[in-house]
């Protein structure tokens, strides 16, 4: 079976070329497949996380959302498939989500201290941010060691095995048909909002759609479209500076900034227009 997606966010045509999928997504069983993909995500979790936890560097805060981005993506579906229970999710998957919350408000914060030293933003200004880091950094810390992330990495293990060995694939879809059924629903979903997405909390959710598409399209069916990767980049960027605006109006920096930023943010508009257009 020959899969298809669309070619531009905002029409009908197909992103991407047919491609036959791979034997094992047309041939193996979707509960063995999903215990892999998410065991692989998990371990990629836990490396991170140890990181994170030795040092809530820039970088390694960045590292460690990617990672959880990637697991809740292949998590969304497999909660639909029966993996799911009440005792996990409050006990593993939600000290995960808090975490996420707590590494986005530090990360965010990295991003519009870079941008804000970039435009030329006061030194006043420049060491409020920095304050303000060390204040998250320190929530973010706290976080750590209050839900023990190494440990839930290691409990999602022994639970993904138990939870594999009391499902039974017998009459299930082959791992391409079960991801592609999501796959191309969030790409619809895209398609949709992508076309009316102007205001900035229209934009942001577009790109977090874009980025859960794309990220199943990588881990489900080991996909890349460099399509979504530029209009998520994009997106990411405007938001950015969206936020980073409020930021510079609340501490009355200069004309010039404000300029500066502005014109900057149009540029990054046109390309997103391209990008969705193209």
């Amino acid at each position: 079976m020959a899969a298809r997606t669309r070619n531009k966010l905002g029409n009908n045509d197909s992103l991407q070329m047919d491609f036959e999928p791979a034997p094992h997504l047309n041939e193996g069983s979707i509960v063995d497949y999903e215990l892999k993909t998410a065991l692989s995500l998990q371990a990629s979790m836990a490396q991170v996380l140890k990181k994170l936890k030795k040092k809530t560097s820039e970088d390694n805060v960045h590292k460690s959302r990617v990672a959880l981005r990637r697991w809740f993506s292949v998590w969304s579906v497999m909660q639909e498939q029966g993996w799911n229970s009440d005792e996990f999710a409050r006990k593993q998957i939600k000290p995960l989500r808090r975490l996420l919350k707590a590494m986005g408000a530090l990360r965010d914060l990295d991003v519009c201290m870079g941008k804000a030293k970039a435009l030329g933003c006061s030194d006043s200004l420049l060491k409020k941010l920095k304050r303000q880091r060390k204040k998250r950094e320190r929530i973010l810390t706290q976080l750590i060691d209050d839900v023990e992330p190494l440990g839930i990495t290691d409990k999602i293990e022994i639970y993904l095995q138990k939870q594999a060995a009391s499902l039974s694939a017998e009459g299930k879809a082959t791992p391409f048909q079960v991801f592609n059924q999501y796959i191309c629903t969030q790409e619809e979903n895209v398609r949709k909002i992508a076309l009316k997405a102007a205001t900035p909390e229209d934009l942001h959710k577009t790109r977090l759609a874009i980025k859960k598409w794309r990220y199943l399209l990588t881990e489900c069916l080991g996909l890349t479209n460099l399509t979504l990767v530029t209009a998520q980049t994009t997106l990411g960027e405007l938001h950015d500076l969206d936020r980073l605006e409020l930021i510079l109006r609340e501490n009355q920096e200069s004309a010039e900034v404000l300029k500066a930023l502005r014109l900057a943010r149009a540029d990054l508009f046109k390309q997103w227009m391209r990008c969705r257009d193209r």
